[in-house]
């Protein structure tokens, strides 16, 4: 039986359909239609040379759904559902792991002529941050190989600290691609040795975003949100042991936007469903 996710798409709401089904969208980018998205990456090992601009299509994708696409059992648009008046395109975009160490990143303008689905693929230690300023939404995956161990207390907290900053990093770039120059905030231990959370927090909030943000938690720490009563911005914390997570964020045409967390157990399988934050862009 198909799952007709429209409905939740309208309304810019991720609700149980959206959360528990949409589990199969890292396949997506195999999809017939789907168009390679130009991007930005900075180099984890050379965080402040030149991004580049990269038109490979490796890490993101975007595909426009205006007619009925059943994918995994999953009806990506319907004009036969309870809002089949409102014949709005939905566009999706995947933004995956960039293939050596540093962090991807794009911005898209918000508009009321389509609907947004994002995700970003497996988290694995990855972090993944989904921020809004104005009618733009930026979307950052950062990660990637870096030769450190994941396992390994000392290498995993240098990696950690590192993702938190590369996170920084492009939102930065990006916002100055919209907004023109940004001062880089970073003093110079932290280019070199990376943020903790807090920081990172604190650095994205005074640039004015609003959003979501997961990065994997330090060492000692519990799994927490932070902070707990301090919205419209997020940032989640997640183990990496044994379990995949992932983030889904859907936009609908009026500019109401919902960000979720999720845990996998297992190929398809939601463990846990977690919405954290829901807002008018």
């Amino acid at each position: 039986m198909d799952i007709d996710i429209t409905p939740s798409l309208a309304e810019g709401e991720l609700k149980p359909d959206v959360l528990t089904y949409v589990c199969g969208h890292y396949s997506f980018i195999d999809v017939e239609g789907r168009q390679p998205v130009s991007y930005v990456y900075i180099s984890r090992a050379e965080p402040l040379k030149e991004p580049e601009q990269v038109n490979d299509g490796l890490a993101v994708h975007s595909l426009l759904v205006s007619e009925n696409r059943v994918f995994n059992d999953i009806l990506l648009y319907s004009d036969k559902a309870v809002y089949h008046y409102i014949r709005i395109p939905l566009r999706y975009f995947r933004v995956a792991n960039p293939n050596t160490a540093g962090a991807v990143g794009i911005v898209y303008g918000i508009n009321d002529q389509e609907r947004i689905m994002a995700v970003s693929g497996a988290l694995t230690g990855c972090g993944f941050a989904v921020l809004t300023r104005g009618r733009q939404l930026y979307l950052i995956h950062a990660g990637g190989a870096s030769g450190a161990s994941r396992t390994e207390p000392d290498a995993a907290e240098a990696r950690r600290m590192l993702v938190n900053r590369d996170i920084y990093l492009m939102a930065r770039v990006l916002r100055q691609r919209i907004d023109g120059p940004q001062e880089n905030a970073l003093r110079e231990e932290e280019i070199q040795n990376g943020i903790g959370r807090g920081r990172l927090f604190e650095l994205i909030r005074n640039m004015g975003f609003k959003g979501f943000m997961a990065v994997p938690a330090g060492i000692g720490e519990e799994k927490s949100i932070w902070p707990k009563q301090e919205p419209p911005l997020y940032l989640r914390t997640y183990f990496t042991v044994e379990s995949k997570h992932d983030v889904l964020c859907v936009i609908n045409e009026n500019g109401i936007m919902s960000v979720g967390f999720r845990e996998m157990k297992k190929e398809r399988m939601v463990e846990a469903c977690e919405r954290y934050i829901k807002f008018q862009v």
